[in-house]
């Protein structure tokens, strides 16, 4: 090759950085035996006169290093999209964007060429990289039922770009994350799949506080939920949000507490309680996804308004409260000394449900 074909190729490579084609520039140069290092050191001379001397180390560098994905750097490229999903619950499950069913690593990748990804945003920042993902709910592994109860909800992605003809070639990654927001209708559905940077969107560490950090019957809250959790059946139902069971307890037994359904067509889902009465009847915060009906099952749990009044008189659990219930709040901090005051500050009144 001559020294005028490889300055020329070189000069490409720098007037337009942004492509793919040093790559093929340098696969070219590697296969051609008449190639020599003083020959490199002239032309790297060449480009340092252009002024582009980062693109000039890349392209050098890729004389050297060979191709992390040797079979993109091919004339003709066969290629298809992957995506992986694994759901919190363990269920592993896998797409492709190709005509036909791809394995590797131990799972299918079903053909669902409803399957159209959107453009990726990505940053040299820590700013969260979003892409959203468009379905059909064709897959029999994919139902409406499965999105609405949330069991994709913070599901792993792993987005992969691989040669179809030889599927045990490298394979390129191109986005892990998480399943933020989905949005779903009749015959489809669209999820966001949040990058990786968005855990450090998220607040971390502990803040002094009046209310209870921990979470009823977790490790630092040491409760067992097992004496406080019993299973009911409706009897009737008012509203989308309130409706009579079967389960006997006094009022406010549980408040703040998890329905999870068993039966019915909000089986899977979860509803978190607002009040319960002493005839049974439960009113909760949300609406259900769908009415519930006469005879749907369920599984209730107490809950906590994580209060230290609570902590101590129903639960007898003091030592393991991880809040402050005595640091003075704004309102004590504005507050002045009045004659036959305590000056402290109370334990409060219930503060979750305003």
């Amino acid at each position: 090759m001559a020294n005028a074909k490889v300055a020329q190729l070189y000069g490409q490579a720098v007037i337009d950085p942004s492509t793919r084609l040093s790559r093929l520039y340098a696969q070219a140069l590697l296969t051609d035996e008449t190639l020599t290092p003083v020959v490199l050191s002239e032309l790297y001379a060449q480009c340092i006169c252009v002024q582009h001397p980062k693109v000039v180390d890349l392209y050098v560098q890729a004389l050297v290093d060979p191709h992390p994905v040797p079979w993109m750097a091919e004339e003709v490229v066969t290629a298809a999209y992957c995506w992986r999903v694994d759901r919190t619950d363990g269920v592993t499950f896998g797409f492709t964007s190709h005509d036909q069913d791809l394995t590797f690593d131990g799972v299918t990748y079903e053909a669902a060429t409803g399957f159209t990804p959107t453009a990726v945003d990505t940053s040299d920042s820590l700013s969260v990289d979003n892409l959203d993902v468009d379905g059909v709910l064709s897959s029999e592994r994919i139902t409406e039922d499965e999105l609405a109860g949330g069991v994709y909800d913070f599901a792993r992605v792993t987005i992969y770009l691989v040669n179809w003809q030889n599927i045990s070639d490298p394979k390129l990654i191109l986005r892990r994350g998480t399943i933020g927001r989905i949005r779903y209708g009749k015959t489809g559905f669209t999820a966001e799949i949040r990058g990786l940077t968005e855990a450090y969107q998220q607040k971390a560490g502990a803040v002094y506080q009046k209310t209870c950090r921990a979470t009823l019957g977790d490790a630092k809250c040491g409760i067992n939920l097992a004496s406080y959790t019993t299973t009911g059946t409706v009897t009737a139902v008012y509203s989308d949000t309130q409706f009579a069971t079967n389960v006997v307890a006094d009022a406010g037994a549980y408040d703040y507490g998890t329905i999870t359904w068993t039966s019915g067509d909000n089986r899977y889902t979860t509803s978190e309680t607002k009040v319960f009465m002493t005839d049974g009847t439960i009113e909760v915060y949300l609406p259900t996804i769908w009415q519930p009906q006469v005879g749907d099952t369920f599984t209730i749990v107490a809950g906590c308004d994580r209060n230290y009044s609570t902590c101590i008189n129903r639960f007898n659990n003091r030592l393991n409260f991880r809040g402050e219930p005595m640091v003075p709040g704004n309102d004590y901090l504005a507050s002045y000394p009045i004659k036959g005051s305590a000056n402290v500050v109370a334990a409060g009144d219930d503060a979750s449900r305003g």
